[in-house]
């Protein structure tokens, strides 16, 4: 089947909701965020629209900014997703907003990243 925006921005939206509330049950078997992006085939169906692009090109960033402990490793997962989108849409001039998009969200995640060594070198004494 195929992944569509509305499906992976819902399921976004549906986590957010229940990460601030304080449920003990998760609602169903449905897909996460990071699932649905893993299985997305067209790009095309990631970027319907600009506002929807935007939106799950926020979502791609937020994901890369995840510090994650668990044995899946979550933001590793989400920069995999970031390099399958890019090849996907490599060659194609119809997806250039695309590509940039996902670039920038590589660099804004290694300037995150930079600024945490920076604050972390503060603690280190020679």
């Amino acid at each position: 089947p195929r992944i569509m925006a509305h499906q992976i921005i819902e399921a976004y939206q549906r986590e957010k909701n229940y990460a601030g509330s304080n449920n003990t049950e998760e609602g169903g078997e449905q897909s996460t965020t990071l699932e649905l992006l893993e299985k997305a085939e067209d790009v095309e169906d990631l970027s319907p629209d600009p506002d929807a692009w935007e939106e799950i090109r926020s979502i791609l960033y937020e994901g890369l900014l995840l510090n994650s402990d668990d044995t899946n490793d979550t933001s590793c997962r989400y920069l995999k997703v970031h390099k399958s989108l890019h090849d996907k849409c490599r060659g194609d001039n119809a997806f250039t907003s695309q590509i940039w998009g996902l670039a920038q969200n590589l660099v804004g995640s290694i300037l995150a990243l930079s600024r945490q060594f920076g604050e972390n070198e503060h603690t280190f004494t020679a």
